[in-house]
């Protein structure tokens, strides 16, 4: 018979996924937001989004650099730190 596979949140190191994980949750609130009140201002939604990408922006500089996560499928290293702030920051000028 197989055994159950066993997995410890220590070997997927989701403090690597969260920013990625931040900007999903974030969202999902602005889409649910979005279906219970209809009548809004974008202005609304510009700022919702601009504050989630801040909030991302602050996760992501707090990573650690050289770190691996997921079953080591990811790492972070900086590059990936800058590029993905640079991406943050150019998503908030557009």
């Amino acid at each position: 018979m197989l055994e159950p596979v066993k997995i410890s949140l220590d070997a997927l190191n989701l403090a690597t996924l969260m920013p990625m994980l931040m900007a999903v949750a974030g969202g999902l609130v602005i889409l649910t937001i979005d279906l219970i009140k209809e009548n809004l201002h974008k202005s609304l939604y510009v700022m919702l989004s601009v504050l989630i990408i801040l909030i991302d922006l602050g996760g992501i500089i707090g990573l650690n650099v050289n770190d691996r996560g997921f079953f080591d499928l990811m790492l972070v290293d900086g590059i990936s730190i800058v590029t993905q702030i640079i991406i943050l920051i150019a998503s908030i000028i557009f």
